[in-house]
């Protein structure tokens, strides 16, 4: 992991103290999480979303639809410590920031999918960069 002086003594990824264990820093979802979020990157985070859940096989015909070929899938019982359901309040983002979410599912896959397929190797960061150059 490389340092610098801003990131020096933490968690560069996080800006969080690195002796300070996961679960002793709280969840970004506690409010510990958020104070310390705010506290060492002087940000916020929201959730941007509709507010709706979405199912797995919701995102499989998705996805199978952005792509024009199916996704091989298998449907079975639940794993132990699979959430049954999970979904986010967009409410900060429409506060905060005045945005809210007017695309679906069949927008984000498809819009996964022509960036996936525009950048196969995803992002370079600023370290690949400098050490390619």
């Amino acid at each position: 992991m490389r340092k610098n002086k801003k990131t020096e003594g933490t968690d560069c990824k996080h800006g969080f103290p690195q002796k300070r264990t996961a679960k002793q820093q709280g969840g970004p979802g506690t409010e510990e999480g958020k104070k310390l979020h705010k506290e060492h990157l002087g940000c916020e985070a929201v959730n941007l979303g509709t507010g709706k859940g979405v199912s797995v096989l919701d995102l499989v015909k998705g996805m199978g639809e952005a792509t024009g070929k199916p996704v091989s899938h298998e449907i079975s019982l639940r794993r132990s410590g699979d959430v049954a359901a999970c979904h986010a309040d967009p409410a900060a983002a429409n506060k905060l920031l005045g945005w809210k979410a007017t695309l679906g599912v069949k927008e984000m896959c498809e819009d996964t999918w022509r960036w996936q397929s525009t950048n196969p190797h995803g992002h370079k960061t600023v370290v690949e960069e400098v050490e390619n150059s």
